[in-house]
């Protein structure tokens, strides 16, 4: 079980993909996606190095499948979670696409919240310990703009 040294051709595998004739709303599953790039799914049993090296080679695979099919077809994928993914109906693109990155700003704010508050102040000087409190107001700021609006979104 060798790593997979064929290079990637985006286009195959799009043109691939587009062949599947998938409808808004259906779904692919992992083993069938892991086939379309080109590399076997592996299973319970695989080794553990070749299954890693497989696992990257996917990501960046399925990175660029999904920007292809996003930026020239207007085809979007979300994850179902222990089946594949499924392609997002445009009736539901924005609402998903505003919701998850509204999730990964919140999380990302999160993180630098908690990075900004955790400084050990005793060893700042006073300007250092105000321009780590202005720090902390300006993200708590942001994070609390991206509140869901009541409309939704």
């Amino acid at each position: 079980m060798g790593s997979n040294v064929f290079p990637f051709d985006v286009e195959s595998v799009l043109d691939g993909f587009l062949r599947l004739d998938l409808a808004p709303g259906d779904l692919i599953n992992h083993e069938d996606l892991w086939s379309l790039l080109g590399l076997v799914f592996p299973g319970d049993d695989a080794p553990h190095k070749w299954a890693k090296e497989q696992e990257l080679l996917k990501i960046g695979r399925f990175d660029k499948l999904r920007a292809a099919l996003l930026e020239r077809n207007n085809i979007d994928l979300v994850s179902v979670s222990g089946y594949g993914y499924r392609i997002v109906p445009p009736s539901e693109q924005v609402e998903l696409a505003m919701h998850q990155t509204r999730e990964r700003m919140q999380n990302k704010l999160s993180r630098g919240i908690l990075r900004v508050a955790c400084v050990n102040r005793s060893v700042l000087t006073d300007k250092q310990r105000a321009d780590q409190a202005n720090a902390l107001a300006k993200l708590e700021g942001q994070k609390s703009m991206l509140r869901k609006p009541r409309g939704g979104w």
